[in-house]
């Protein structure tokens, strides 16, 4: 009887054991069955994303300064498709901005809010199309009720800034365990009252790539301006709300705070308009058409174009008392033509604005002693961005000529050394630039402007750069008024 007990307890032992069994095989069936599911969804939705990432990846790679062309008329080519955008603009085309473009529930971990109710409202509307939206590394074109805009998301979903910021506010927080939603912000040092102090913005300054020119030369008085213009309810004092979004607009992505510091100054500075931002997308004034635009225009409007190419990179540099910019990343990308025929740089990413007051050595301005070309201009920029980056700002004056040779080489150059070898890439590879804004010179002036662009590139002498450039100016001054620049091609097809 006793050996009975023990048996039937034996085959329950063995009972409860198949069972845990088939439940810890259910429960694994299960979770791979939804992980699958899962993966699949993703793998799927990132397939659908692909065909994107591909054209935008060809768009990048056939910029001029990244080492190579896939074809000829690249820049032409995207020009065309921007400009097919801004004439589609009509009523039927447009529609409301969506909420998971902006994210305006992240605030105030965000750009700012001072457009959001035009956006709820229908003031702000932005292109649709039957294939979803048209846009390009997250630039929306749309409308303003009569104005044209941009709505640029400045750091978009599948770039890393706003993830580590996130993380960066998770780090600061009191409750670490639970972070989420745009609570978080509120128990993190970025608004209170110091936050602005400049020891205090170096703590986000490594978040992301985005800005790292203006965080490198940042000053207490330009900060003291910033907080003017996010001082909302002008009273005089950040709120711990507007000190929050401030801080996040220097450390993510300084494109927002430029556009508003530079639209509070005088219309010389040659940057779009600043409209407002909701959430994390900013509106901007629609820079207008690229310059790429006018390469087959006649010489006229060509040379016109370059002379106040050559005049906005001398304003930029010298022009306001108390600020000037230093910005390299000069490409035809980067700057288009108004309705009104002003040239504008359209992406102040990787700007960096000096602080005149803090840095310009004025009178006393140390001056080189001997040429300076891409070899020189690169150990200053290496040694620019090295530990000890803050003591060059007051150096970039001595260097900043180096303007005025990048738009030589990069935009009014047709010579062929010019079209392929860019500065600052490897000189093994041979690139395929665009055409030259200054191509088909007028015969008279050939010599001299093709001389002075040589030189502008590569000076020979101490300031021969500078020279070089008032040559160049004078002889483009000189052939728009000598009969409307006789004996130049019309065009280049």
């Amino acid at each position: 009887m006793k050996q009975i007990k023990a048996v039937k307890r034996q085959l329950k032992r063995h009972q409860l054991c198949i069972m845990f069994g088939i439940l810890c095989i259910s429960v694994f069936v299960t979770f791979y069955i939804n992980y699958f599911a899962w993966k699949k969804h993703t793998l799927l939705k990132k397939a659908a994303d692909y065909p994107a990432q591909f054209i935008n990846f060809v768009r990048y790679m056939t910029q001029s300064d990244h080492g190579f062309w896939f074809w000829k008329d690249g820049v032409r080519k995207y020009a065309n498709h921007l400009q097919f955008l801004r004439g589609y603009l009509t009523d039927q085309n447009l529609t409301h901005v969506p909420n998971a473009l902006t994210k305006q529930s992240t605030c105030p971990a965000c750009f700012g809010e001072d457009a959001c109710s035009a956006i709820s409202n229908g003031d702000v509307k932005i292109l649709k199309s039957n294939n979803g939206d048209m846009t390009y590394r997250g630039v929306y074109f749309g409308k303003w009720d009569d104005k044209d805009i941009v709505l640029k998301q400045l750091v978009t979903d599948h770039e890393e800034g706003f993830k580590n910021f996130d993380k960066f506010l998770c780090k600061h927080s009191q409750k670490r365990w639970l972070c989420r939603g745009p609570e978080v912000i509120k128990q993190t040092f970025i608004g209170a009252r110091d936050a602005m102090k400049l020891e205090n913005l170096a703590k986000g300054f490594n978040i992301t790539r985005e800005g790292a020119g203006l965080k490198l030369c940042l000053t207490t008085r330009f900060i003291r301006k910033l907080q003017q213009l996010y001082d909302i309810d002008d009273n005089n004092k950040l709120s711990a709300h507007e000190s929050s979004i401030m801080y996040t607009s220097l450390v993510v992505n300084p494109e927002a705070a430029l556009l508003k510091f530079f639209s509070s100054l005088d219309n010389l500075w040659p940057f779009p308009k600043y409209y407002g931002a909701c959430g994390r997308a900013v509106i901007a004034e629609n820079g207008g058409k690229p310059l790429v635009d006018y390469l087959n225009q006649p010489w006229e409007i060509r040379a016109s174009l370059a002379l106040q190419l050559l005049e906005v990179v001398q304003y930029m540099l010298h022009g306001d008392p108390n600020w000037s910019v230093f910005y390299v990343d000069i490409n035809y990308d980067n700057i288009a033509i108004t309705s009104s025929e002003k040239l504008s740089f359209i992406d102040l990413e990787d700007l960096t604005l000096l602080d005149k007051k803090e840095f310009d050595q004025g009178e006393t301005e140390v001056r080189r002693d001997k040429p300076c070309n891409e070899e020189c201009f690169g150990q200053f920029a290496a040694a620019m961005y090295g530990k000890n980056a803050r003591d060059f700002c007051s150096t970039i004056p001595i260097y900043s000529d180096v303007m005025f040779a990048l738009v030589c080489q990069k935009i009014l150059s047709d010579l062929e050394e010019h079209k392929k070898r860019s500065w600052f890439t490897d000189p093994k590879i041979e690139i395929k630039s665009p055409d030259g804004l200054l191509h088909s010179i007028p015969y008279h002036f050939k010599t001299t402007i093709e001389k002075s662009l040589r030189e502008c590139v590569e000076e020979r002498e101490v300031d021969g750069r500078i020279q070089a450039v008032e040559y160049l100016r004078g002889a483009l001054v000189e052939s728009l008024g000598s009969a409307g620049g006789a004996g130049a091609d019309e065009g280049k097809e």
